[in-house]
């Protein structure tokens, strides 16, 4: 049995060790998963920065949403549908990672130039790094249970930027 679905269009990246998003409304000194601001890119691609320092993208208005995952559920060989369908997804988000990379390499070039200083502490996320998310008004971002697992083994050191004032970023 063939099974299709819509795949998300969703997904946030850690893309450094230590920074976090200040300021605006919320200038409080707690790691939350606040927005601290969103951003429509011209491709279609919303950005939203989270207090703990996640970048979210949200593809569904861009080239790189509304893709339809294939699935096999029988036994046998798999059809040859569901292996292009698996090889498209994996590229998809490959290249949405591309454009997660590209976005967090000019929000923290700009930073660096206003603070005239260097990035600190940067990562590159891989397909393993990304996290789904869904938001809730007035609340911020949702990470499903697995992920908020994940992501909790990488914050270890945020809440020590938050006493210095170069671990931030502020609007």
């Amino acid at each position: 049995m063939i099974v299709e679905r819509d795949f998300t269009d969703r997904i946030a990246i850690l893309p450094s060790e230590t920074y976090i998003f200040l300021g605006g409304v919320d200038k409080s000194r707690t790691l939350n998963q606040s927005i601290f601001g969103r951003r429509l890119l011209t491709n279609g691609v919303e950005v939203l920065a989270v207090n703990l320092g996640l970048l979210a993208f949200n593809y569904r208005n861009s080239n790189l949403g509304g893709f339809r995952r294939v699935e096999f559920l029988g036994s046998g060989q798999v059809p040859q549908r569901v292996v292009e369908n698996t090889d498209a997804l994996i590229s998809l988000q490959l290249n949405r990672l591309r454009v997660a990379t590209f976005v967090t390499a000019c929000i923290y070039g700009v930073h660096a130039k206003r603070s005239c200083r260097s990035i600190d502490n940067p990562t590159f996320p891989s397909l393993d790094d990304v996290y789904g998310w869904v938001e809730i008004p007035d609340t911020g971002l949702f990470l499903p249970e697995m992920d908020t697992k994940r992501l909790q083994s990488q914050l270890g050191t945020r809440q020590r930027a938050l006493t210095r004032p170069c671990g931030r970023i502020d609007d």
